[in-house]
C-alpha cells in the first residue's frame, strides 16, 4: 500500500488521503522552484509536468480521478516521488545541487 495525505490549501478539511496513486495522463512542462519539509532550507528548480490525471483511493476504499493543474499537479507529482524513494535533489539539474551543496553536506553529515 502507497499512502499519502496532501492539502494544498491548508485548511484541516481539504486534507485529503491518495492511496495507491495511479497516474493516468500527463502533459505540459514547468520548470519551478520547490522545497521539501524533509530537506529544510534546500530549495531548487523542478521541472513537472503542468497537468495531470490520476486515479487512488481515499480511506473508505473508494476510488477517485483527479484533473490537477499547477500546484496540485505539482504536490501530487512531489509526494508520489517520495514513496518511489525520490526527493527533490534526485530532479534538480546540475546547478541547484551546487547551489545547496552545503546545505546538502550538512544534512548528510547530520543522518549519517
Amino acid at each position: 500500500m502507497r499512502v499519502f495525505v496532501a492539502n494544498p490549501t491548508g485548511q484541516p478539511e481539504d486534507d485529503r488521503a491518495y492511496i495507491n496513486i495511479e497516474f493516468l495522463e500527463a502533459s505540459g512542462w514547468a520548470e519551478a522552484e520547490e522545497g521539501c519539509l524533509s530537506l529544510p532550507q534546500i530549495y531548487g528548480n523542478v521541472r513537472r509536468n503542468q497537468k495531470i490525471k490520476i486515479e487512488a483511493w481515499d480511506v473508505k476504499g473508494n476510488r477517485f480521478e483527479v484533473q490537477a493543474t499547477d500546484l496540485l499537479a505539482r504536490i501530487l507529482q512531489h509526494e508520489t516521488d517520495h514513496l518511489d524513494g525520490k526527493i527533490i535533489i534526485d530532479r534538480m539539474n546540475m546547478v541547484g545541487k551546487m547551489a545547496n551543496r552545503r546545505q546538502i553536506k550538512y544534512l548528510e553529515d547530520l543522518y549519517k
